[in-house]
């Protein structure tokens, strides 16, 4: 699956399963579900108003939380954005980026859930 590093998963479930008393998959997916549309609205106003400083934090923290879960493809586009923003260039396709981490969020959070009820 390119948009979605299964070995990553596995470990998570797997390590979860050792947590007792908890399950930090489940929450992992959570934060990721709640955050990630939060992270990219808030570079969406960034690029508007030309804050490079809140559009490379936003793309930094999404980059870090999206690979930490093995949601790679998100992880990569957040990358190249986060660069980006440091040297305070907005490429052309910006807002292409920023769709193109929507559509694989939604085959992320299809694939994570998958594994909830797993």
């Amino acid at each position: 699956m390119k948009d979605i590093d299964t070995g990553i998963v596995n470990q998570l479930i797997e390590t979860s399963k050792e947590v007792e008393g908890s399950n930090l998959f489940e929450d992992l997916v959570g934060l990721f579900k709640d955050e990630t549309p939060n992270r990219v609205s808030e570079m969406r106003k960034a690029i508007q108003v030309g804050d490079f400083e809140t559009l490379h934090r936003a793309a930094h923290s999404l980059k870090s939380g999206s690979a930490y879960l093995g949601a790679k493809k998100i992880s990569e586009i957040s990358k190249v954005i986060e660069i980006a923003s440091a040297e305070s260039k907005v490429k052309d396709n910006i807002n292409e980026l920023l769709g193109d981490i929507e559509e694989s969020y939604e085959v992320a959070m299809d694939y994570l859930n998958s594994k909830l009820v797993a």
